[in-house]
């Protein structure tokens, strides 16, 4: 039998950090003059519902003036900014199911002075990078690494003039 909660189950003590990096990425967003909503499933919430997204993957943000998405992410444990990022095979099916929307995910490293880097997802991103499963917390995972000088990551000042500008 599948357990359908199984991942809210095992990251349920990880949505206070999930939390802080969303209200983290609005706050810098709207610092450079950019309004920033959360839009995803309960994506400032670390309140436990049995409920879950309509589909995997859905962003946490939405920067309603150009109508992009963001989905949010990053490590709860210390990454040297030279690392590759990893970022979840889901919302790479996301932004491929939703070829009518401009989808970003924004990587943040806290443990780096909140080094916050962009990458549009969709189109031919997914086969860009590779897959990759890692272990974590005893359970193989699904994810594509990113380079860390990888030349589609936007710096935070790029993806500010690529908002400002459309």
């Amino acid at each position: 039998m599948i357990d359908r909660e199984f991942w809210k189950k095992k990251y349920a003590h990880t949505w206070k950090n999930a939390k802080r990096r969303v209200l983290k990425v609005i706050e810098v967003l709207e610092d450079r003059g950019i309004k920033a909503k959360p839009c995803g499933f309960f994506a400032t919430s670390t309140e436990y519902v049995k409920e879950s997204p309509e589909e995997k993957g859905e962003p946490d943000l939405i920067i309603p003036s150009v109508e992009n998405f963001v989905e949010v992410t990053g490590p709860d444990k210390p990454v040297s900014k030279e690392a590759d990022l990893w970022i979840r095979e889901d919302k790479f099916e996301y932004a491929e199911n939703h070829p009518e929307k401009e989808i970003w995910v924004a990587h943040i490293l806290e443990s780096e002075d909140n080094l916050i880097r962009f990458l549009r997802l969709g189109g031919e991103a997914k086969e860009r990078y590779t897959l990759i499963h890692p272990t974590i917390r005893g359970t193989p995972e699904t994810y594509r690494s990113i380079p860390a000088d990888d030349p589609n990551l936007y710096s935070l000042k790029r993806f500010c003039g690529h908002i400002k500008n459309n």
